[in-house]
């Protein structure tokens, strides 16, 4: 059930970066936070629920598994902004992973 749910807001994160490709950076980052957050949102009771058993269940592994799935898509993401003239793409993913996993 726990790798269901990491599974589910990664695939919703995902599909917020591919859907957001080739927008702005501004809009980019916004899209996919909006839709983590909603993502969460929904499934709150839940969350809480399985993350107070993650640590005795494998969660660790789930969770690099998932992060590293999302960091790809991301990246993936910003790489097609039209108005990243740098390329502060590791910087920007670890902001957005760890403004998702708190």
């Amino acid at each position: 059930m726990l790798e269901d749910h990491l599974e589910k807001l990664t695939k919703d994160g995902e599909d917020a970066c591919e859907h957001a490709r080739r927008e702005p950076l501004a809009e980019m980052i916004k899209e996919v936070v909006e839709a983590f957050v909603e993502a969460k949102i929904a499934g709150a009771d839940i969350s809480v629920a399985l993350y107070k058993v993650a640590p005795h269940v494998g969660g660790l592994a789930l969770v690099k598994r998932v992060t590293n799935w999302m960091r790809k898509a991301m990246v993936r993401m910003l790489e097609s902004a039209p108005d990243n003239e740098s390329s502060p793409y590791e910087f920007a993913v670890e902001i957005m992973l760890a403004a998702q996993t708190g």
